[in-house]
């Protein structure tokens, strides 16, 4: 539903972005969905405007419509909103999602406890005065804190206790994942995920591309897309700009190598689908990508390293396929029934 004034009272808000975007909102609402399903009262609060995502919250939504990007003005309107949408629901825990809703959350004062989770390793980094104060008022109002990945710690937070829920993957009623058949050849490289510089480094694409010269599909948006864009028609690369689709996986075929070039992660959901799917991948060799434990073979250092290792199994890209046991290692603990009862049993603690 878009914004309204409930008149119900939800005993679990969560607050997200947006509906769409990210391994975040993905995760979010795949868990709520799952906690509807346990009759549990729970709502989803989604701030900026967006396309739905492929799993679609099947939950009370509210949806601010805050236009991305929108400037102070509809940022102060949509706090205002929030504040009252908030004050009318009178849930007993607000679980707040990333940087926006920790910033709407810290500053809605009200009887209601708060959740923050941490979903990357560097959060706030564009914004790290503001985040500093966030995270600050944050800790003053006792908030409790929850990681999607062990490896992960609160920023500005060390020292506290956290609970550790990982994000949920796949609907529980989706009993057959499309696996990808490689194929021996590599056709294309494939990138997934926000256009972001710092961290996603998607400009890398174009440098391995380059060297490489194989072409590249770029699956995702963000404030980045339109300077890779200009770059690539300038040194004449042959890269495809997508943007944001809800199901990449079903436009990945035989012959496609996943490349995944990030300075940091947080739980890298495109890593865990892309194994749950037999999908040939290479990666970053960063410590929040090499702690999936995957062979030598699937990490590279620069785009050189890239392109060498395109080189090297351009002929046998079955063999960047990631094995079948550790995969299922990685996925195991994701199902959303567990993740669920997971949130149960926090949420419950944390409300008393």
């Amino acid at each position: 539903m878009s914004f309204s004034f409930p008149t119900k009272k939800i005993d679990y808000l969560f607050m997200t972005n947006s509906l769409s975007g990210g391994g975040a909102e993905r995760a979010i609402n795949i868990a709520v969905n799952e906690l509807s399903k346990k009759e549990i009262s729970v709502g989803l609060l989604v701030i900026n405007d967006g396309p739905q995502d492929l799993y679609a919250p099947k939950v009370p939504t509210f949806e601010l419509k805050r236009k991305w990007q929108g400037g102070l003005f509809s940022l102060l309107f949509a706090f205002m909103k929030t504040y009252f949408l908030v004050a009318r629901l009178k849930p007993k825990v607000l679980i707040l999602n990333c940087d926006l809703p920790e910033f709407m959350g810290a500053f809605l004062f009200g009887p209601w406890k708060l959740v923050v989770v941490e979903h990357v390793t560097k959060p706030w980094s564009n914004r790290l005065t503001l985040g500093k104060l966030v995270r600050r008022v944050l800790s003053i109002r006792k908030s409790s804190w929850v990681v999607v990945s062990d490896h992960l710690k609160p920023w500005l937070s060390e020292g506290i206790k956290t609970e550790h829920i990982p994000n949920a993957i796949f609907e529980q009623n989706e009993s057959k994942v499309r696996q990808i058949v490689s194929g021996n050849q590599i056709e294309r490289l494939v990138f997934i995920g926000r256009l972001t510089k710092a961290q996603k480094q998607p400009q890398w694409m174009l440098d391995i591309s380059e060297i490489s010269k194989l072409p590249v599909v770029i699956y995702g948006d963000g404030l980045y897309r339109d300077d890779l864009v200009s770059d690539s028609k300038v040194r004449n690369l042959d890269i495809k700009f997508h943007g944001f689709i809800s199901n990449p996986w079903n436009e990945i075929f035989s012959g496609d190598l996943l490349i995944v070039p990030s300075a940091w992660e947080g739980d890298g959901l495109v890593v865990v689908e892309a194994l749950s799917r037999g999908v040939p991948i290479l990666l970053n060799s960063v410590a929040d990508l090499t702690r999936f434990g995957l062979p030598e073979k699937h990490y590279c250092e620069n785009p050189n390293d890239f392109a060498f290792r395109i080189s090297l199994y351009k002929n046998n890209l079955e063999g960047l396929v990631g094995d079948v046991e550790l995969a299922q290692k990685i996925i195991s603990g994701r199902n959303p029934e567990i993740v669920a009862t997971k949130w149960i049993n926090y949420l419950s603690e944390n409300s008393r």
